[in-house]
């Protein structure tokens, strides 16, 4: 991590702190030792304010100078008087967390500036509260302030049996100390979204528990304890006697204390602990039917119920829950932790929350013009986006500062992708104006010629300077053909005439060639055909390899995916699966690859962890990256093919090619998808997805765009041929 995060949960009754390093997650309790939570309490003894177990400790001496539950208060207008002292509700919410600050930072060693901030999922988008707690935060010195709902992170929490598969609609019950809350939570694949939620902010907490409990207590003890607890003292003494026996009656079925100094009895069973808890239970369960109604969602919806909250863990709770709702029932491991430590899992997955710049799905041109002047006026625009315009058309007229009215001409022809100024706004020189793309050219191939090989041909690919492509067949060859004599340059011998080779690849700068088959990879000196080395690729349906941008690594399928440094001769396994094609991103940040499974996996680089699934209805046999890394494309033998976002793994088309789909690529602009099956190759636009132009060739296993886009290549099994088109 590249800072550390505190994760705090401020509870209405009690808050928590986990301080998130890159050496893992650490329990931040108060410096006095008292205990692993905070209570959510202030004492003001006239000459500074205390917090947590501090306040607890002088609030039978400060009785009227001590507060709790103040964040119930958050939001309105109105100081909380303490003994006299007015301070606003944000202040006190100050104090608490500074002091939680203070004490990350003496157990990091460092300053600690940012935090994740756990809030209710009532403080929704617009709830001034929002902008309270941030405020709040910075005043306590947090540099950066990141606000969490608390069943999101109720929903990260660790949880008593598997984690919570993708897709799940979990209801979470809160019941804490000061209020109750429920909320109804997507499992997502990156994130868990909150699709309502509904509290009771006084009324039905663990509190209020406490206060029935108390009331059942004080009749008990008559008149002398009544008389005892018109003190202060006395009073807040009962308190937290009355709390302790509701802590102790979650693990037992009676107990006992007494107080004051003729020892009144206090006892308390579990049963009557019950009785006076049901009614406010049965608040929570129809606090929850009112919250799956106002959605349209049936009891029987719901995959699961999260138990978390102090107060959850009384017996009573999970029992009347699962007679009310007939759901599975968890519980997270630790309840009264529950929201901070899946507030921790969020803040230590910090890094993983970015978005890189928008993908291009077309070849973008930014429009600059020097303005002369250097400064104008946008009077109009004279071309609509979407359309196309000719060298020379005018684009939009400006008024200097002369008064002048100019053009702003194409100097070349495009479309227009979009504009970066309103009319009526001051231009300066040099401003990014106009984004535009080449302009639309519907693709009509025609073959330019073919070249025949000795048997079945599996593969082919294009030179990076564009001046050959080589293709490998079944007699153990990959051949170098020279694009502009159409005759075989170079040839190969990968094995054995009865061998094949599958695969085919060149490096970045052209220099050297891989080819995949038998299994086997073997690397080549393009210049001379010499042998570099090999490697194993563990059987023969290596159909797809890659480098890296680097030049040194490839990615090779077979019975595992591995990444194989061809400098060293290392190799690190990426998954244990067996796969047919493998591919870098452009820029080396994740790899795909194509499983029998059913599902395309993208992996990050250079960690090698799994980032997601990409699900198919049928085995998938390759994979292509667009060339800004923004979409990856797969193939199966369902007949479709499929483009998904590269960030998100979320599907964006599916293209029903009709046949198994052997190959699948994208052209250098990125503009067209091609995919080659059975007797056909289709080019699609990877815009909205509509079919474009198709070619036949008999058994096409292979295909290939050329550099400058102008042409692609197809490699037929049945009649040993590369076909070689014109695209335009």
């Amino acid at each position: 991590m590249p800072e550390p995060i505190l994760a705090i949960d401020f509870g209405t009754s009690t808050s928590a702190a986990i301080l998130v390093t890159g050496a893992g997650e650490e329990l931040v309790g108060e410096r006095s030792g008292a205990g692993l939570t905070w209570p959510s309490a202030v004492c003001f003894d006239g000459a500074g304010l205390f917090v947590g177990t501090e306040a607890e400790n002088r609030k039978r001496r400060f009785a009227r100078q001590y507060r709790a539950e103040f964040k119930l208060e958050l939001g309105r207008e109105e100081a909380i008087d303490l003994g006299g002292q007015s301070f606003p509700v944000p202040a006190l919410i100050t104090a608490l967390v500074a002091e939680m600050k203070k004490t990350a930072e003496q157990a990091a060693g460092e300053p600690v500036t940012r935090t994740v901030l756990t809030i209710p999922a009532s403080y929704g988008e617009h709830d001034r509260r929002r902008a309270l707690m941030i405020d709040a935060a910075a005043d306590a010195g947090f540099d950066v302030v990141e606000l969490l709902p608390e069943p999101v992170a109720a929903a990260l929490a660790p949880v008593a049996g598997p984690p919570f598969p993708e897709g799940s609609l979990i209801l979470v019950y809160d019941l804490g100390g000061g209020t109750f809350d429920t909320a109804l939570v997507r499992v997502g694949r990156r994130d868990n979204e909150v699709l309502a939620h509904a509290a009771i902010d006084h009324g039905s907490g663990g509190r209020d528990i406490d206060g029935a409990l108390y009331g059942e207590l004080l009749n008990a003890g008559g008149t002398p304890l009544a008389d005892l607890v018109k003190a202060d003292r006395a009073r807040l003494e009962l308190v937290t006697r009355t709390e302790e026996l509701k802590r102790r009656l979650t693990k037992t079925v009676s107990a006992e204390d007494s107080i004051g100094d003729e020892d009144i009895l206090l006892a308390a069973t579990r049963d009557k602990l019950e009785e006076l808890a049901a009614p406010l239970i049965q608040r929570t369960i129809e606090c929850v039917r009112a919250m799956l109604a106002g959605t349209s969602t049936a009891v029987d919806d719901l995959t699961e119920v999260l138990l978390v909250g102090g107060a959850a863990q009384m017996p009573i709770v999970e029992t009347a829950v699962t007679a009310e709702l007939g759901r599975p029932i968890r519980t997270a491991r630790a309840p009264q932790l529950a929201v901070v430590q899946g507030a921790a899992r969020f803040a230590g997955a910090a890094a993983t929350r970015f978005v890189r710049p928008q993908p291009r799905r077309v070849a973008e041109i930014p429009l600059r013009w020097q303005i002369p002047g250097k400064s104008a006026t946008l009077l109009r625009w004279r071309a609509p986006v979407d359309d196309d315009f000719a060298a020379g058309q005018p684009l939009a007229d400006v008024r200097l500062t002369s008064g002048a009215i100019w053009e702003l001409r194409a100097d070349r022809p495009g479309r227009l992708r979009s504009r970066h100024a309103a009319e009526g706004a001051t231009v300066m020189s040099g401003d990014w104006l106009v984004t535009s793309v080449s302009a639309a050219r519907e693709p009509a191939p025609t073959e330019l010629f073919h070249v025949t090989l000795t048997k079945d041909v599996n593969c082919v690919t294009f030179s990076p300077d564009g001046n050959s492509f080589v293709s490998g067949d079944d007699s153990g060859r990959a051949i170098i053909f020279d694009i502009r004599t159409q005759r075989a340059a170079r040839v190969l011998r990968h094995g054995d005439d009865g061998d094949y080779v599958r695969a085919v690849a060149y490096s970045p700068d052209g220099t050297r060639l891989a080819s995949a088959g038998d299994g086997e990879v073997r690397l080549w000196q393009v210049s001379n055909g010499s042998q570099l080395t090999h490697t194993s690729c563990g059987n023969s349906d290596a159909w797809g390899i890659s480098f890296h941008p680097d030049g040194r690594r490839l990615a090779i399928p077979g019975s595992e995916v591995q990444v194989w440094d061809s400098a060293d001769g290392s190799t690190a396994i990426i998954a244990t699966e067996s796969s047919k094609a493998a591919r870098f991103a452009p820029d080396g940040t994740k790899l795909a690859s194509a499983h029998d499974d059913g599902k395309a996996r993208v992996w990050d680089m250079p960690s090698g962890d799994l980032a997601f699934d990409l699900d198919h209805p049928g085995k998938v046999n390759w994979v292509a990256f667009s060339p800004d890394g923004g979409r990856i494309a797969t193939g199966s033998n369902n007949g479709f093919a499929a483009v998904w976002d590269a960030q998100t793994g979320e599907l964006v088309r599916s293209l029903d090619h009709g046949a198994h789909v052997q190959a699948i690529e994208f052209s250098p602009d990125g503009a067209l998808v091609a995919t080659a099956g059975s007797n056909e190759c289709r080019l699609w636009d990877a815009e909205d997805g509509g079919q474009l132009a198709s070619v036949r060739h008999e058994s096409v296993y292979g295909l290939a765009f050329s550099p400058d886009g102008e042409r692609f290549a197809t490699a037929g099994w049945s009649d040993d041929m590369v076909r070689v088109w014109s695209l335009y």
